[in-house]
């Protein structure tokens, strides 16, 4: 129950699935939230709704007829893009936190994404931080 949302996101999954010849029922998604669904894949723990928005995109950037979220480094730039429509490219405090607010809630990351998004950041400024110290050596 509320593996994934039945209607937004079950008729991609399976299509993906079939296209990549994987078994719908025997590959790994997250697990259901304590509220809304889970269903999110690989590594960047994209739901299949708003993979298939990256798909295309996907295609041409990495060369690939059937791009795969379970792969990091089609993971990984199906992040990059999303982050760069969500605005994180602006590389402001503000633009960076409602980028991952709205990567983990959608259009409810006021009220669902802020923790998450506090985490983010955390981690971001301690990784810079290293490299800054790095540059300094």
């Amino acid at each position: 129950k509320n593996v994934m949302h039945a209607t937004r996101d079950v008729p991609p999954f399976l299509d993906l699935m079939k296209r990549l010849g994987a078994d719908p029922y025997t590959t790994p998604v997250s697990c259901p939230q304590s509220t809304g669904y889970g269903g999110a894949m690989g590594p960047s723990q994209f739901i299949a709704s708003t993979w298939k928005l990256y798909e295309n995109k996907l295609k041409v950037n990495l060369g690939v007829a059937t791009p795969d979220p379970w792969m990091a480094q089609h993971a990984i730039m199906a992040t990059a893009l999303f982050l760069k429509d969500l605005k994180a490219d602006r590389q402001t405090y503000s633009a960076e936190r409602e980028a991952a607010g709205r990567y983990y809630a959608g259009g409810n990351w006021q009220k669902s994404g802020l923790g998450y998004a506090s985490s983010v950041l955390t981690y971001a400024e301690k990784y810079q931080n290293d490299i800054d110290f790095l540059k300094g050596v």
